[in-house]
């Protein structure tokens, strides 16, 4: 079997976070021990509520994160922990705050030329600008645009040339954290129109949102994140007709143009008030939110497979029940 483009095995990311009063600090386990991986011409989704460490894994494969255990391969070689490592292996970042990563007193143009000058030295300075008109074009907002500053464009055109700008390193991978989730629903659509052609024409994506709609319409999988681990992941139709864990379940059930009657995730429970933390440090993090928690619930499940090509970190996960079935609740 070919070895998948982007491989991220066991990874684990800590901060130590202040309090208040800037005094004492606290550990946040911010990744436990994620794998997942990205195969060549695949968009890989990776969905979850806030803090659930979505972003955190995405700094973490660009190298924006230091993680304190795992690795990270590109074509089965380690990825070096140095700066610009990430780049020249042929992994870029889209991120969702366009503003971070467009020069204010730049032209577009010049922003786009930097990028090429170092991710590819064999173009000269004619050519660097030949494929910066190309990639205005590609994005629909024409090479005049080239001689403007971000300031004279709107949120959705600025979020086009930070996507142009990472094109113009030719990535094999384009990491995208929440590219769409701060841009108004037209806007939305016109940003994913444009990553669909990217996906037409051969390009891997790791795709991030809180948004399972949108992760559904452009991903081919689907990996879903809750405090930090992957509780789910498998081919996108699939995972969404039928989820195998009830964290799933449940953003699915909150996405209603997913839902389909008498489906089961229309049948989902509620979940439970609170903090979704385990009453057992070593036990399921969901277990305190989850409407199906048993005694066996103390302990982490693993992440194993469930039916082919899905795997799940569940005890009782929903697709090893008949559809019609729920999970007993003792």
């Amino acid at each position: 079997m070919a070895e998948p483009l982007l491989a991220v095995d066991d990874l684990d990311v800590t901060f130590r976070v202040p309090d208040a009063f800037g005094r004492q600090t606290r550990t946040v386990h911010a990744l436990r021990g994620v794998s997942l991986h990205v195969d060549r011409a695949e968009v890989l989704g990776v969905v979850g509520e806030s803090g659930s460490g979505k972003s955190t894994l995405a700094r973490a494969v660009v190298g924006l994160n230091d993680p304190g255990r795992g690795t990270i391969r590109v074509d089965g070689r380690p990825l070096e922990r140095k700066r610009g490592a990430a780049a020249h292996a042929g992994l870029q970042m889209v991120f969702q705050d366009h503003a971070s990563t467009l020069n204010p007193f730049q032209s577009v143009g010049r922003s786009l030329d930097e990028v090429m000058r170092q991710a590819r030295p064999n173009l000269g300075r004619s050519e660097r600008a030949v494929v910066a008109a190309r990639l205005m074009e590609r994005i629909g907002l024409g090479a005049d645009a080239l001689e403007r500053r971000p300031s004279g464009f709107s949120g959705g055109q600025r979020q086009r040339i930070s996507i142009a700008r990472a094109l113009g390193a030719e990535p094999r991978l384009l990491i995208c954290d929440e590219p769409t989730s701060a841009l108004d629903v037209s806007v939305q659509a016109q940003i994913l129109a444009l990553l669909e052609e990217l996906r037409a024409g051969g390009l891997s994506l790791l795709f991030i949102s809180h948004n399972l709609a949108v992760v559904r319409q452009v991903s081919d999988r689907i990996a879903v994140m809750y405090a930090g681990r992957i509780v789910e992941t498998g081919p996108a139709a699939d995972l969404i007709r039928v989820p195998a864990h009830p964290y799933t379940a449940a953003l699915v059930a909150a996405a209603p143009v997913l839902v389909e009657r008498g489906s089961l995730v229309a049948r989902t429970r509620a979940l439970r008030s609170g903090d979704g933390g385990s009453a057992s440090p070593d036990g399921c993090a969901f277990a305190g939110r989850c409407p199906y928690v048993r005694p066996d619930c103390a302990r982490m499940p693993p992440l194993a497979e469930v039916a082919p090509g899905r795997l799940a970190r569940c005890h009782v996960p929903f697709a090893a029940t008949p559809a019609a079935e729920s999970p007993a609740v003792p």
